[in-house]
């Protein structure tokens, strides 16, 4: 039988005495050897010559064996999210995109499963790592952890570094079971907006209420964009934060998203409010404000005239509500209500997915069904009474 060695650091060898597996004394593991790369230990030959046969099998069929020795953290890092910052560098992709699918690997992925060779990884590991992150993420965003996981390790075939996609086998994708959508009732937005009446920021946490606007979108607002004399503001951009932590400008990724909002009254006297104060800031910047920071800059800044990171805001937010005793929501969560608010007032659904900013109405009904729940009651009722009557 064929035996391996060790150099004067205890490494294994690669010269091969003998075909097929080689066994490592120290360590009793056999070892599958092929195109000259190893396979990991196993205890018995006969697992060792399987694994030979599977490695012979994937490198006659153009398989970079050596390749997939890398890590998947390595992967990753230099080939995956690489990829996503040439593309945004390209104009192929938005930077919010790529920040997304960074947070998904660096934050997710890599620190449970960063140290695994991609040609290791079975769908076990990932069928854990989802068990993982469902004890503190919503069945959503486990879901998006996978579909981004699922994306790289096709790049990942498709460039030779493994034969087949392990988030693809049966019964590894979670769930995304719909989490009960928290929202705020009429009462509690109108506590919340009177508890912030005096806050710098209440033009913003009034828009938020009444708009159902995200919030990059209001981060990146523009006062070129907002016509006060016709309550309406458009828009056409958003605030986001690169992979590199950096603060740019994007456009919309649909064009459903670029569109036109109609403002309330009590809404637009709170935005010629704090453009009246954020003039008197201006002057007091000494000279601080940006050049680009007069009626066309931002809506929402500090206040020497910077953008504002929409992390703070968020986290504002939560403080603000907090305070107010209501109950805790994300700031995400008022354009839900906001939503839900229009659509059991009998607002039509194509309005309300035109406010919103949805690429299609179908979204809204899924996203909204609930709140249409209690009219389906008084369907019946209302064609009996059309026809009657």
């Amino acid at each position: 039988m064929a035996v391996t060695t060790r150099d004067k650091h205890g490494t294994l060898t690669k010269r091969r005495k003998a075909e097929g597996p080689q066994l490592d004394r120290r360590s009793a593991r056999y070892f599958a050897i092929v195109a000259g790369t190893w396979s990991r230990g196993f205890p018995t030959r006969r697992e060792a010559e399987s694994a030979e046969r599977e490695m012979q099998s994937r490198s006659e069929s153009g398989v970079n064996l050596a390749a997939g020795s890398m890590s998947l953290a390595e992967f990753l890092r230099s080939v995956w999210l690489a990829a996503h910052v040439a593309k945004v560098q390209r104009g192929q992709l938005k930077a919010g995109s790529a920040a997304h699918y960074t947070l998904m690997a660096e934050k997710y992925v890599i620190p449970t499963l960063g140290d695994k060779r991609l040609r290791d990884l079975q769908p076990a590991h990932l069928r854990e790592l989802y068990a993982s992150l469902g004890t503190r993420l919503a069945p959503k965003s486990v879901r998006n952890v996978h579909v981004a996981l699922s994306n790289a390790l096709s790049l990942a075939v498709s460039d030779g570094y493994i034969a087949r996609n392990v988030a693809k086998a049966r019964e590894v994708a979670p769930t995304a079971r719909s989490r009960e959508m928290q929202v705020w009732t009429p009462e509690q937005i109108r506590a919340f907006l009177t508890f912030v009446a005096d806050d710098r920021l209440y033009a913003l946490w009034r828009l938020a209420a009444t708009t159902g606007m995200r919030r990059g979108e209001m981060m990146g607002l523009h006062w070129a964009a907002v016509d006060l004399d016709a309550a309406r503001l458009r828009v056409d951009g958003a605030l986001v934060v690169t992979p590199a932590r950096e603060l740019i400008f994007e456009t919309p990724k649909t064009e459903r998203s670029r569109r036109t909002v109609d403002l309330d009254a009590v809404t637009v006297e709170a935005l010629r409010a704090h453009r009246k104060h954020q003039a008197a800031e201006r002057l007091a910047s000494l000279g601080a404000w940006p050049a680009d920071g007069s009626e066309a800059g931002l809506v929402f800044t500090d206040e020497v005239g910077r953008p504002i990171h929409p992390a703070w805001v968020t986290r504002r937010f939560i403080a603000l509500s907090e305070s107010a005793g209501l109950t805790r929501i994300r700031l995400h969560d008022l354009r839900h209500s906001v939503a839900t608010l229009l659509l059991r007032a009998g607002t039509p659904v194509h309005v309300v997915s035109q406010r919103l900013g949805h690429a299609t109405s179908s979204i809204t009904l899924d996203v909204y069904a609930h709140a249409l729940d209690d009219q389906r009651s008084g369907a019946a009722d209302a064609i009996a009474a059309a026809i009657d009557n």
